[in-house]
C-alpha cells in the first residue's frame, strides 16, 4: 500500500493485497484514512493518520464470527433485559423454599 500526503492530506495512492483479498478504502477526514481488507469472513482494518508532521498507523484484524454463537450484547441490551426478565422461579429473601 502506498499512502500519499499533500501538506495536511492523506489519501491512498495504491493498494496491492495478496491473493483471495479485496479492499475498500476511504478517507475518513482530510487526514485519517480506512482501507479494510477482507477475504471471506476475515476481516482486518488500516487506519493511517496524520499527527503533527508525522503519519501514524494502526491495523485491527477482526475476529470472524463463529456460527452459531451468540453476538455480544450492548450494555443497552443488558440493560433492558434486567428490567424485562421474568420473574417466576425466583424467591424474595427470606422466603422458603418447599424442596
Amino acid at each position: 500500500m502506498t499512502l500519499s500526503q499533500n501538506g495536511s492530506a492523506l489519501s491512498v495512492a495504491n493498494v496491492a493485497p495478496v491473493s483471495g483479498y479485496t479492499f475498500t478504502s476511504m478517507n475518513e477526514s482530510a487526514s485519517r484514512i480506512e482501507v479494510i481488507f477482507k477475504n471471506g469472513t476475515k476481516t482486518l482494518k488500516f487506519h493511517a493518520d496524520i499527527i503533527g508532521d508525522r503519519i501514524i498507523t494502526s491495523v485491527l484484524n477482526e475476529p470472524a464470527p463463529i456460527a452459531g454463537a451468540p453476538r455480544p450484547k450492548s450494555h443497552d441490551e443488558d440493560h433492558d433485559e434486567d428490567h424485562d426478565e421474568d420473574h417466576e422461579g425466583h424467591h424474595e429473601e427470606g422466603e422458603d423454599d418447599d424442596d
